[in-house]
C-alpha cells in the first residue's frame, strides 16, 4: 500500500517535471500505450531493482556496511539515468529525484531485508508514470 502510494507520487512528480520543449526530442517516446510497453517498462524497472539493489547494494553492505551500501548504490543508479541530457539538457530537472528515489529504493531495500519490495515500488513508480504520461 504505502509502496503504491509513493510510487504514484513518483510518478506525477517525474511526469509533472518533464520539460514541454522534452517532449518533443527525438527518441522522447511517448507513455504507456499497451501491454507491451507496459511489460517492458515493469522488466526494465524489475532489472534495475535485482542490480542496483539485489547485488551493487548487497556486495557494498558486505563489504563497506549499509550506509556505504545505501549512497554507493544511489550514486550509482543515478549515472545511468545521467544520459537524459544527451537527449535533451533541460531533463536536468530529474536528476534530483532520479537521485532520491535511488536513496529510497535502497532505505526501503535495507529495512525489508529483500529486493522484492523495492522492486513493487520501482515498477509501479514507472508504470504509474508510463500512465499518466499519455
Amino acid at each position: 500500500m504505502v509502496a503504491g502510494l509513493l510510487g504514484f507520487l513518483a510518478g506525477h512528480v517525474a511526469v509533472m517535471n518533464i520539460p514541454a520543449s522534452a517532449l518533443g526530442s527525438p527518441g522522447v517516446v511517448g507513455g504507456v500505450t499497451g501491454l507491451g510497453s507496459l511489460l517492458g517498462v515493469a522488466a526494465a524497472a524489475a532489472g534495475e531493482e535485482i542490480f542496483f539493489r539485489g547485488f551493487l547494494q548487497g556486495w557494498l553492505d558486505a563489504r563497506w556496511g549499509v550506509r556505504v551500501a545505501v549512497w554507493g548504490q544511489a550514486v550509482a543508479f543515478l549515472l545511468p539515468h545521467l544520459l537524459l541530457i544527451l537527449v535533451d539538457p533541460t531533463l536536468w530537472v530529474l536528476l534530483p529525484l532520479q537521485f532520491l528515489i535511488g536513496l529510497a529504493l535502497g532505505v526501503l531495500r535495507w529495512r525489508s531485508g529483500s529486493v522484492w519490495p523495492a522492486v513493487v515500488a520501482h515498477v509501479l513508480t514507472n508504470v504509474i508514470a508510463g500512465l499518466l504520461y499519455q
